[in-house]
């Protein structure tokens, strides 16, 4: 059920990529044109670092700075969400890798009572759960079961083995753990900006919708916003815009703009290619 609901909503994103701004943000948001809007989904990162050099990651992280999400800034803007939201119907907590910030179980919480009603989840790569000496993570796990915010692990290869421990771990903590099977990256980046960025956004809206917050403004997708990190790595220009200020932006001029391309479409792919995961990424690993 779950799968079919991602499958019709992606339909609904990629019809409403060519409708009037609007109309896209009606059908969207599936709201009458009055009161506070419904966004859909939305995610934000603890830490940009990680501590696996995923090749393809589309966070750009194996080249990111070692910085963690300020808390009094992400209270200020979720404070700011509320304003304007009436909710948010998913949102995920990531990186990067989120469970490196010392600060993670105070995030939660702070998400969990700006928005009470949404889906909440956690994403990690599992690294940090084998260490059950970890007291943050202790911490963060606590802050999960109180909170009903569910742990979404992503299963590569490198931990893939320690399932059982994984699986325990979350089990003994109280806490929701879905997994994620995956093998492979993609390969999308064209640094000479030569995609239709139109085609580009159709397809990508098919099959994802990515908002991301980032110091008190939205980006369409995690690409758009961490871009410079991988500029400075490969000596790219690849295109980023400046999204979206939640401060001075009404809640359908966000939804306006996560409904159209962004000139960073022109660097990525619709036709993406897939390889096996690897790690010891290098810049050319995320080139078409």
């Amino acid at each position: 059920m779950r799968r079919l609901k991602s499958i019709i909503l992606g339909w609904i994103y990629h019809v409403s990529a060519s409708l009037p701004p609007q109309l896209s943000v009606w059908l969207v948001n599936r709201s009458l044109p009055w009161g506070r809007p419904v966004l859909d989904y939305l995610e934000f990162h603890l830490a940009d670092h990680c501590n696996l050099n995923c090749a393809g990651c589309t966070h750009f992280s194996p080249f990111a700075d070692h910085r963690f999400a300020d808390l009094e800034g992400t209270r200020r803007d979720f404070a700011r969400l509320k304003e304007i939201f009436s909710n948010i119907r998913h949102i995920r907590i990531m990186g990067g890798e989120p469970l490196l910030n010392p600060e993670c179980a105070q995030f939660v919480k702070l998400v969990r009572d700006a928005f009470p009603r949404s889906k909440v989840r956690l994403v990690t790569n599992g690294i940090k759960l084998l260490d059950e000496t970890d007291e943050n993570v202790k911490r963060a796990l606590d802050a999960m079961r109180e909170a009903k915010v569910g742990l979404d692990w992503t299963c590569y290869p490198p931990v893939a083995g320690r399932r059982d421990v994984i699986c325990r771990r979350c089990s003994d903590a109280g806490v929701d753990l879905r997994i994620t099977e995956n093998g492979e990256f993609m390969v999308r980046m064209r640094p000479k900006g030569d995609s239709d960025p139109k085609a580009t956004f159709r397809w990508c809206r098919r099959n994802f919708y990515c908002p991301v917050l980032d110091s008190g403004r939205i980006y369409i997708c995690a690409q758009v916003c961490y871009a410079r990190y991988y500029n400075r790595a490969a000596g790219t220009a690849l295109a980023s815009d400046d999204g979206v200020d939640i401060y001075t932006a009404s809640a359908r001029e966000v939804l306006r703009y996560l409904m159209r391309p962004s000139k960073a479409c022109a660097f990525c792919d619709a036709g993406a290619r897939h390889f096996a995961w690897k790690g010891n990424a290098k810049p050319e690993d995320w080139l078409r």
